[in-house]
């Protein structure tokens, strides 16, 4: 009988194994809402402001965090943070104009969205919040390992120019997902260490899993969101007709994947 391994793996390891099946579902789902902004691009200043309500108070509950619980200090990261990026976004989408981008903001947040902040929130008053780490190390370190493909693809769909030096990270618009400055595959790395480096119980652990997994269910629902808004927006009678029957008859997952093949053929990804 083989000795017990008394060194198990790191855990951000562990994460990624135990959520790799929720990450790809929900790297369709964005790819999907990302192909349907293509026939209706108003939609995506939509989640433009979803995604930054979203991130505020990610980052926000971080800050405050750490303040009382050491741990979490771990995840106060400044070069990752997106909502700062993602406001500069939202302005940029509502033509420029502040007092347009802080109304879109101030407004009620869509169904998804109010889940997902709801969800933060919950896990900020749990006794120890070690979910947060799930939550934040999809959201801080997906956007920099993976945002380049969103970006290219966002760029052609919304017909935008400029980008730094051919770098689709840096049109105006998608600031969300380039971070000037930054050694961004040094700072993952530091990021990943300092996670690997926290001490949790083995019921902590799982809490962190449990909210990894769930973050990725969170985004897929803003993306499915996302993509029926754009349905109703700008697509033909039978694809909205679609998106609308796997709604009511299949539930996000079959949304997703009657969108994703509907839809998919306007960027020549089907």
């Amino acid at each position: 009988m083989a000795p017990a391994d008394d060194h198990p793996p790191p855990l951000m390891d562990r994460l990624r194994v135990a959520s790799r099946s929720a990450h790809r579902s929900s790297r369709v789902s964005a790819l999907a809402a990302t192909a349907a902004v293509a026939t209706a691009p108003g939609a995506y200043r939509h989640a433009v402001v979803g995604f930054a309500t979203i991130y505020a108070e990610l980052e926000a509950t971080i800050k405050a965090g750490r303040m009382t619980v050491p741990r979490l200090g771990a995840l106060h990261c400044p070069q990752l943070y997106r909502a700062a990026a993602l406001m500069d976004d939202v302005t940029f989408h509502w033509g420029g104009d502040p007092a347009a981008a802080a109304a879109a903001l101030a407004a009620p947040p869509s169904p998804a969205v109010a889940a997902y902040v709801d969800y933060l929130r919950s896990l900020r008053s749990a006794v120890p919040p070690v979910g947060l780490i799930g939550v934040a190390t999809a959201m801080h370190l997906a956007p920099a390992a993976g945002g380049s493909t969103l970006a290219r693809i966002l760029k052609r769909s919304l017909r935008l120019g400029g980008g730094d030096g051919g770098d689709d990270r840096g049109t105006p618009g998608l600031t969300v997902f380039a971070y000037p400055g930054v050694d961004v595959p040094t700072v993952r790395a530091a990021y990943k260490e300092r996670i690997n480096s926290l001490r949790l119980s083995d019921a902590e652990v799982a809490a962190v899993v449990a909210a990894r997994t769930r973050v990725f269910a969170l985004n897929d629902a803003v993306f499915v969101e996302v993509a029926v808004a754009a349905a109703r927006r700008g697509l033909a009678a039978t694809a909205r007709a679609a998106a609308a029957v796997a709604v009511v008859g299949g539930g996000v997952w079959w949304a997703r994947e009657v969108l994703l093949g509907s839809l998919g053929v306007v960027l020549g990804m089907a």
